[in-house]
Order: C-alpha cells, then sequence, then structure tokens
C-alpha cells in the first residue's frame, strides 16, 4: 500500500498527492517508486483522461531528499 502517494480517482481525473509534507514533499526512493506505480495505474486505465500531481501541505515538491542522499553518501552509494 502507498504511504507517499495518496491516488484519488473522481470520474476520469486523477489526483496525486505526494504526501511528504513534513519534508516539503523532497523525493525518496519511496515516494520515487510510489509515484512511478501510481503513473503506470493512471496509464493503464483507460478510463482515466487526466491526471494531476500535486503536494500536500505548503510546497508541491523541494526536490530531491538530501537526508537519503547524505545518509547514502556516507555509505558509499552514488546516485
Amino acid at each position: 500500500m502507498a504511504e507517499t502517494i495518496i491516488y484519488e480517482k473522481t470520474g476520469n481525473i486523477v489526483t496525486m498527492t505526494m504526501n511528504r509534507p513534513d519534508s516539503l514533499n523532497a523525493i525518496n526512493r519511496q515516494l520515487r517508486g510510489e509515484l512511478a506505480d501510481a503513473l503506470v495505474e493512471f496509464d493503464n486505465d483507460s478510463d482515466a483522461f487526466v491526471a494531476i500531481i500535486t503536494g500536500a501541505g505548503r510546497a508541491f515538491c523541494s526536490g530531491r531528499d538530501l537526508k537519503e542522499r547524505a545518509e547514502d553518501n556516507a555509505k558509499g552509494i552514488q546516485a
């Protein structure tokens, strides 16, 4: 079950809300994966014509999650 993406469909319109307001919806691996899954679900839905991507809280998206990147760098992981 998605934790960082809220997927709602009303008629032919799908709204995908990035739901990490405490981090200004910074994109981490989990959000990236769940957003990709939501886009596949939208693409496979023949009754969905419009996709709206929005963010919960006061920001749409602040970009990449720099805390996760710093942790990766400390572990020697490069993305």
